[in-house]
């Protein structure tokens, strides 16, 4: 009696001829299915590889291969990249006058022979920001191998005297460095808590009357809310909070024509509106209107400025 076996693979010609056939069928089926539904027949192509990539991930995953892979392209492709020659042989920079060239280049964080396309350039920007001289700092590669550095420094206006320390501050108030102060001793003194953040306004309205401010040795900020300037020659200018540009031109103009500063004079104060009060050396204080006119005299006690 003959005994079917239905797990028996057939490999005469014949069978062999079948499943070129059926080979066949399939494929014609699919390019038929592309013809008539192109977007359908790609959404099933691409499923079918996604279900190979995920079936080949999982089961690389399964085995602890993926990390391994992982490493052993990622190790594959920078060599290729060095071999290329995109390799960091040369760094350039632009814009640097007091950031030190070591600075520079240990806040990039690149060493020669890196690959260059691997350089992270977001976060060599953003270390070289945190140097105290850069304002803004852009990288840039230059390929086959050099990287190219543009920094736009931080530009002191003043002085800033706080707790017994110097430091330059910029336009904001925003403290530079101490390192470096004694190459900006032109620059103005403001001192007191709050003087660097309102430095830049002050600067603003002294510099209406240029002449002027030229004399003014430094400035201490007085509750946060106002200045009092110190003249090369001692004298004291006490201006008022409202309207300080008003009282400094009325000061520059009372100058221009009565030489009041150069006489024997320790305050002028003008926090009062349309008056200017003058304390003179020997203790006698001096008031005058807005016509310039004398008001009287008087012997007061007034604060100096320490």
């Amino acid at each position: 009696m003959r005994t079917l076996n239905f797990f028996r693979k057939l490999t005469g010609p014949k069978a062999k001829a079948n499943g070129r056939a059926r080979r066949a069928g399939r494929l014609s089926a699919l390019l038929r299915l592309v013809r008539t539904y192109p977007r359908a027949g790609f959404a099933a192509g691409f499923v079918l590889l996604a279900l190979c990539g995920g079936v080949a991930g999982f089961v690389a995953a399964q085995l602890g291969y993926i990390d391994l892979l992982k490493q052993e392209s990622s190790r594959i492709a920078r060599q290729t990249l060095l071999d290329l020659g995109l390799s960091v042989r040369s760094v350039t920079v632009a814009g640097r006058e007091q950031t030190e060239t070591q600075e520079i280049l240990e806040a990039l964080g690149v060493a020669v022979g890196d690959s260059i396309l691997h350089t992270d350039i977001v976060a060599a920007q953003q270390r070289l920001a945190k140097l105290p001289w850069v304002g803004h700092a852009t990288v840039f590669r230059k390929l086959p191998d050099t990287l190219h550095i543009e920094i736009e420094e931080r530009q002191p206006i003043a002085i800033w005297q706080i707790d017994r320390r110097m430091v330059l501050v910029d336009h904001l108030g925003a403290p530079i460095t101490e390192k470096d102060v004694p190459e900006y001793v032109h620059l103005p003194l403001v001192v007191g808590k709050g003087a660097a953040q309102a430095a830049s306004e002050l600067l603003t309205i002294l510099s209406q009357e240029r002449w002027l401010q030229r004399r003014v040795a430094a400035a201490v900020r007085v509750g946060g809310r106002r200045w009092d300037l110190r003249l090369q020659n001692g004298i004291d200018i006490r201006l008022p909070e409202t309207d300080p540009q008003a009282a400094w031109r009325a000061l520059a103009a009372y100058e221009a024509r009565e030489g009041l500063l150069g006489r024997d004079v320790e305050v002028v104060d003008l926090r009062l509106p349309d008056q200017l009060i003058v304390r003179l050396s020997e203790g006698r204080v001096q008031r005058i209107g807005p016509e310039g006119r004398e008001a009287g005299l008087q012997k007061v006690k007034m604060r100096r400025w320490s």
